[in-house]
């Protein structure tokens, strides 16, 4: 004759109930590493386009706010862009090709000198409306 154990059942149900969370923990743990964002694929474009390269350097951009919801981004290597601190959209500062013309229309300024000055480091005045470029001022439009 056989003889049943008592708490024989309770710790069978222990065994299962610890089962049952450690499948449960696994499974979590699965689902949050598949919620994880995925990682972008390293190339050639993401490391040297001016614009949208990996910042591997840790070199920190240079940031100046115009007013509350305003800013001006310059990363080592790009032009400074407006950006709209709410909505995050970005816009290049100005259009170095607009300026290149203008600062070549003017009498002694060569294609070449304008062409370098519109793309040299900015030197803003402190509302950041107005560059000084060899003795002339550059101004932003304000958008």
């Amino acid at each position: 004759m056989t003889t049943r154990r008592e708490g024989a059942a309770p710790a069978a149900l222990g065994r299962l109930a610890a089962a049952l969370g450690v499948a449960a923990a696994i499974g979590l743990a699965g689902v949050a590493l598949d919620a994880q964002p995925a990682l972008k694929p390293l190339s050639i474009d993401a490391i040297y386009d001016p614009l949208t390269r990996a910042n591997f350097s840790g070199a920190v951009p240079q940031v100046s706010w115009l007013d509350d919801t305003t800013y001006l981004l310059r990363r080592p290597g790009a032009t400074w862009q407006r950006v709209n601190a709410p909505s995050g959209v970005a816009a290049p500062l100005y259009d170095a090709t607009a300026m290149e013309s203008a600062l070549a229309a003017l009498p002694g300024v060569s294609r070449s000198d304008a062409s370098e000055a519109s793309r040299a480091p900015l030197e803003f005045n402190a509302a950041y409306t107005r560059d000084p470029i060899g003795g002339y001022e550059y101004q932003y439009s304000g958008e």
